[in-house]
């Protein structure tokens, strides 16, 4: 009766947020490019994506028993626990520089909490994958260089306090004392960041845009470290180094590709660049740097599906696109209806 329970809400679950995605993408571009309805839409369209992926994994691989369940209930939790210490990191180095925080948000999809609490709004989404936090860009722009990096690492700093301290705790059930364990895992750090390093230079194209490396198998990858969750410190020094290193990552959206924004942007500015050339500048490497973080995961799901039914790449997009048409159509023939809608101008 739980397998049953779950892979309904899991299939509910996926329709739901395609469905919603695709009608507000549909009235966002309807609506002469409404960016907030089209944002929203993708963050609903990125949760299919997922839920989709952990449909298909249950529907080859079957539902997991309820101990695997809690098992993964618990990863979740420690996942949302370590964004939170990550998004403080940046919260409270922000109020530092004087920089206020307008959003506290975790997860994507649904909202489940909100709460309004001295001008900054908290929420928490349904699905705990990522989190952010909002505040003024310009201000922030306006910091010293040093300021700016700063904030941009803060989120970064408070993940690696977390994997020192939380691995001398793992050790010291081991039998080391706490101290000798900081010590020896401090130690360990900058080879750490060396290999991670070299595994980045050498990543070839095919290790990046494969059908391999898919959200289904990332879903498997979760259910299959599932036995290692039973060590709360270990599960949580490890994923606080892998958010640190990922967030290193020099793609503009990320923390460390906005340090390299940052830094190029003081460059420019120095150089005495016209600021409304230097804006521009800013602006659309953020949106690339957005667009880098994205393709690979939808390529490679992309992708995979096509040959999951047996459809060529291109086949398939075909009939995506007049799937995604037909919602569309279909979404502005109900806002016509309801007189909400404006004719289409020729």
């Amino acid at each position: 009766m739980f397998e049953i329970t779950l892979l309904g809400v899991v299939i509910i679950s996926t329709i739901y947020l395609f469905g919603k995605g695709v009608w507000l993408v549909g009235k966002g571009i309807f609506n002469k490019g409404n960016e907030e309805q089209i944002s929203r839409g993708m963050k609903f369209l990125l949760g299919f994506f997922l839920f989709s992926a952990i449909a298909s994994y249950f529907t080859s691989n079957g539902v997991p028993n309820v101990p695997i369940f809690i098992s993964l209930l618990k990863l979740a939790l420690i996942l949302v626990l370590i964004i939170v210490l990550h998004e403080l990191g940046h919260m409270i180095a922000g109020n530092f520089f004087k920089i206020h925080t307008d959003e506290f948000c975790i997860g994507i999809g649904p909202i489940l909490y909100k709460k309004s609490y001295k001008n900054t709004n908290y929420i928490l989404r349904a699905l705990p994958i990522k989190g952010h936090v909002k505040q003024d860009v310009e201000k922030v722009r306006n910091l010293p260089l040093v300021s700016q990096i700063i904030i941009y690492l803060a989120g970064i700093f408070i993940n690696l306090g977390c994997f020192i301290i939380g691995m001398a705790i793992y050790l010291s059930q081991q039998g080391m004392s706490f101290i000798a364990g900081i010590i020896a895992i401090s130690a360990k750090v900058p080879e750490i960041f060396h290999q991670a390093y070299l595994v980045i230079v050498n990543m070839q194209v095919n290790d990046i845009f494969t059908p391999t490396h898919n959200l289904e198998n990332t879903v498997e990858l979760a259910f299959s470290l599932s036995p290692l969750l039973n060590d709360f410190w270990f599960t949580f020094a490890s994923i606080n180094i892998i958010l640190a290193l990922l967030n290193l990552i020099p793609i503009p959206i990320l923390d460390g590709g906005r340090v390299v924004l940052a830094v190029m942007e003081s460059l420019l500015k120095l150089l005495k660049v016209p600021q409304k050339w230097v804006n521009k500048f800013f602006y659309t490497i953020l949106t690339l740097g957005f667009l880098m973080y994205l393709t690979p995961t939808v390529v490679n799901n992309f992708w995979s599906h096509s040959i999951r039914i047996g459809f060529e790449p291109l086949e398939y997009l075909l009939w995506m696109l007049l799937g995604v048409s037909i919602i569309m159509n279909i979404s502005i023939y109900f806002e016509n209806r309801k007189g909400n809608g404006r004719p289409l101008q020729k």
